[in-house]
């Protein structure tokens, strides 16, 4: 069984950031499964770099927005 790692599992949630992509990512961090730093980490190194398309930063604001409700 391929299981993605709780990073990971938030930053796939990340393109389409629904309401219920917004709870699972809070639930992670107030689990703490994920933490603020591993996640902006992960997101510049491993997501930023391929990210394409006509708005570029709407990934990094929703991360933020992301950020500022779990981390306050």
């Amino acid at each position: 069984m391929w299981v993605l790692e709780p990073h990971d599992l938030a930053l796939t949630k990340l393109e389409r950031s629904i309401e219920r992509d917004v709870r699972d990512v809070m639930f992670l961090a107030q689990a703490g499964l994920i933490d603020r730093e591993t996640l902006i980490t992960r997101f510049e190194t491993e997501m930023q770099p391929y990210i394409t398309g006509r708005t570029p930063n709407w990934h990094r604001n929703t991360l933020k927005m992301w950020i500022d409700a779990c981390w306050p």
